[in-house]
């Protein structure tokens, strides 16, 4: 979800308004995609831990961007589960509070929403090699070290911002992920472009290395 500090600039709107609507805009797509395809999980990249390094201004706020959704009734007007992953360590146990009460707000829907927090792709791998006791190499039972244990691989990947990278997001689980990367900034980024892309994905012959 790239873009929100530049959109901020290009809109010449503070950094909490670019962040929050980028917030609102994943939750806008998140409804699409549940409405109209075949799509029961949507991973989001929120903050990695690279981005926590950034200055104190834009952490504290995305941290009021987090604490202004977590505090608001508008994650309970989706009929979709949501939930947060990563080290949660970072917050303050206030936020890791709400953000564990939501995690445990388990609706009827199996259609589920996952936010990636202070998220390393080599991190989670290295602390699942760190804990992996197992001579013979077994990928499942290595993925169940991962903190995406109980996700799918995903079959779709978007970067948008203009940028042609993964930034340390889900090392191990794209091996056969489609990527695709869009000048867009987060808050731009619509429906329009998302259908875009799954149009173009369902044209894909995906052989995944047979």
């Amino acid at each position: 979800m790239d873009g929100n500090n530049r959109y901020s600039k290009k809109k010449n709107i503070d950094l909490f308004e670019a962040y929050k609507y980028g917030a609102e805009n994943l939750l806008k797509l998140a409804k699409n995609l549940f409405e109209n395809h075949q799509v029961n999980t949507i991973s989001a990249f929120g903050l990695s831990y690279n981005n926590t390094k950034r200055s104190k201004t834009l952490i504290n706020t995305l941290i009021k961007v987090l604490e202004y959704f977590l505090d608001s009734s508008q994650l309970q007007d989706f009929n979709f589960n949501i939930y947060f992953k990563g080290d949660l360590s970072f917050f303050s146990k206030k936020i890791r509070d709400k953000l564990i009460n939501i995690n445990n707000d388990s609706k009827s829907s199996k259609k589920k929403i996952i936010i990636f927090l202070n998220y390393s792709g080599k991190i989670d791998i290295i602390r699942a090699a760190t804990n992996y006791n197992d001579n013979k190499i077994n990928f499942l039972n290595f993925r169940k070290l991962l903190s995406t244990e109980n996700n799918s691989d995903p079959d779709i990947l978007i970067r948008t911002g203009g940028y042609s990278r993964i930034s340390d997001f889900f090392l191990f689980e794209i091996a056969f992920t489609e990527l695709f990367f869009s000048k867009r900034l987060w808050p731009e980024f619509s429906n329009r472009d998302l259908n875009a892309i799954i149009s173009r994905y369902m044209k894909i012959e995906r052989k995944f290395g047979y």
